[in-house]
């Protein structure tokens, strides 16, 4: 009875995922997210490799690369090179910026604002932090 009750539940949902979203209809139960997946992976190889050809660190995370600060212009241009030559076409990529969404364009200066709001608070503690090694080593 059991089944029975779960595959009903299964049922109901996905009669009305596919009545709340026609278009997804035919690309369901196809393995879109592996494919998705493997998409994601040769973009992110591609952009790995650039860097770490030239010795510069980067980190992938999830669907975003942190690099250091003086290689953002040249890590957006790798995404934008990389994600055409894969998928056909530059891929469009987003900021996170504190009180922006995602979504929303993101201007030039509220980047650099926050980039350098972030800088100054991780000096900030720096300075401090070395205070107190100063203070507890008697210099």
């Amino acid at each position: 009875m059991g089944r029975l009750s779960e595959a009903h539940s299964f049922r109901s949902v996905d009669q009305a995922i596919r009545h709340s979203n026609p278009c997804l209809g035919d690309h369901l139960y196809l393995d879109q997210g592996s494919r998705l997946m493997r998409t994601d992976g040769e973009i992110t190889s591609l952009i790995q490799n650039n860097f770490t050809h030239k010795g510069i660190p980067a980190l992938s995370a999830h669907d975003g690369n942190l690099v250091d600060l003086q290689h953002v212009g040249e890590l957006r241009q790798i995404m934008l090179a990389a994600s055409e030559e894969v998928t056909g076409s530059p891929l469009r990529m987003c900021y996170n910026i504190p009180g922006c969404e995602e979504f929303e364009d993101v201007v030039y200066a509220a980047l650099h604002k926050h980039v350098h709001d972030l800088n100054w608070a991780v000096y900030e503690k720096e300075q401090r932090a070395c205070e107190v090694v100063r203070v507890s080593a008697g210099c």
